[in-house]
């Protein structure tokens, strides 16, 4: 056993059950069976860490393993990149680890991004160790349970920063509009809840994806709210 310096560690070895185990305290919990994988003689190890069972297989039967997962997929295994929220991992029902691996991926997707509905491609699923602490061993990463996440990810950060500059518009919009209104009218009321549930939506972004059972309706409160701001303007012109 060597680690990626060259430097050997001691290892005994157990002929009755084919296994390894570490014989540095360091290493304590940690233990490695090598069998052949198939008739064909490729080799393979079992490696148990703290009775943690993984699996691996050689490349070509001759150098480099790559990891086995869930599915029995041949798989490299990766430490992605991680940002803000690494040491909060399981922050609101483990969206802390999420976004930790999304807010990277922003560098490469800020004019077109990586494309709707393709978040699941660009986020690092490879990263088993990450998605193991975090409570998410056996899930595939769809989401990034964050509407601005989301933009920014799939149709780009300009995108998602014009987004929200519509949405301040129409908010500073409504504010002047409506801060010393006494709301006796019809179109005042309905512009106010519109406003309210627009906000709404807004702050609900931050813990969850835009949906396309729910996306259709915010798009249509919002147009209605401009237009319901444009009437009550043109009303109090009079």
């Amino acid at each position: 056993m060597k680690d990626s310096e060259g430097n050997i560690y001691g290892t005994s070895f157990d002929e009755s059950s084919m296994i390894f185990t570490m014989v540095d305290e360091a290493f304590n919990g940690l233990s490695v069976k090598p069998f052949f994988v198939d008739e064909n003689g490729t080799l393979g190890c079992e490696l148990v860490i703290d009775n943690v069972t993984r699996y691996f297989k050689s490349a070509d039967g001759e150098a480099g393993y790559l990891y086995i997962n869930k599915w029995g997929r041949l798989s490299n295994c990766m430490i992605s990149e991680s940002s803000l929220f690494q040491n909060h991992a399981r922050l609101f029902t483990g969206r802390g680890f999420i976004w930790s691996k999304s807010i990277p991926l922003l560098k490469d997707n800020v004019l077109i991004g990586c494309g709707p509905n393709t978040f699941v491609y660009e986020f690092p699923q490879e990263d088993y160790i990450g998605k193991e602490n975090s409570g998410f061993e056996n899930q595939v990463i769809t989401k990034p349970h964050n509407l601005y996440l989301q933009i920014a990810i799939q149709t780009g950060v300009v995108s998602c920063i014009l987004f929200i500059a519509v949405f301040i518009i129409y908010a500073i919009d409504c504010i002047k509009l409506y801060r010393k209104s006494t709301f006796d009218s019809y179109m005042e009321q309905m512009g106010v809840f519109l406003f309210i549930g627009v906000l709404g939506y807004m702050l609900s972004g931050i813990i969850n994806d835009s949906s396309i059972a729910v996306a259709p309706l915010f798009w249509i409160v919002l147009g209605t709210g401009f237009a319901c701001n444009r009437i009550v303007r043109g009303i109090k012109k009079q």
